[in-house]
């Protein structure tokens, strides 16, 4: 039985090396995330990803026509769609999970889009592309403030990307200066962007411009 016992903690010992080798698992390392066409892609990519959660067009934006008196709660009763009816009536407090879930949707996007817009100018890709992907970013990234802008008026506008060491209490900033920052991205868009012609077809559905006439 000892001998078993020394055996058992003799693995361990030496199998504890292997696992503290290993990279971290809950947590992601941007430092070598930006590297070739592929990464820059796919980071942008993930700009696009938050729009589609339920935090956003997969629940909440389209929530607000009933806010707006365009449409009803069509809950199956009782305490059911309940946070929606509190904001519809204006008489929702902080920890409504609608309003949270509206304030926190564009922040992920928001984050996104400050990590594309601070490392894709730097790398050694097609400038083409590189234009493309920035215009992407800059729109999208007016788009999520849009949204907060609209429906909290001042709000916390960082444009760097925030890392442990950043300052995570923000002060909000006002309206006025969300949309200097919202006009400039615009326009920044509207430089780099393509026309839609442009894309490939495996790219539609992406930021483009309008067609000049």
């Amino acid at each position: 039985m000892k001998r078993l016992v020394l055996y058992i903690g003799f693995v361990f010992v030496f199998s504890a090396c292997n696992f503290l080798d290993r990279e971290p698992w809950d947590s992601v390392d941007t430092t070598n995330g930006f590297r070739t066409e592929a990464d820059a892609i796919a980071a942008v990519n993930a700009c696009y990803q938050p729009l589609q959660w339920p935090k956003l067009y997969n629940m909440r934006i389209w929530t607000l026509d009933i806010i707006a008196g365009e449409s009803v709660v069509g809950a199956g009763g009782g305490t059911d769609g309940l946070e929606t009816v509190e904001m519809a009536n204006f008489i929702a407090t902080s920890d409504n999970f609608a309003a949270l879930d509206l304030w926190r949707g564009p922040s992920p996007g928001i984050l996104r889009c400050n990590f594309v817009l601070a490392n894709v100018p730097q790398m050694d890709i097609d400038q083409e592309l590189q234009s493309r992907l920035l215009g992407e970013a800059h729109f999208l990234r007016a788009h999520y403030y849009f949204i907060l802008v609209r429906l909290f008026g001042g709000v916390p506008m960082p444009t760097e990307p925030l890392t442990a060491d950043s300052k995570l209490k923000m002060p909000r900033e006002s309206v006025d200066k969300i949309y200097t920052l919202i006009k400039d991205d615009l326009m920044q868009a509207i430089e780099l962007l393509p026309q839609r012609s442009k894309y490939a077809s495996k790219d539609i559905g992406r930021a483009t411009k309008l067609q000049s006439r």
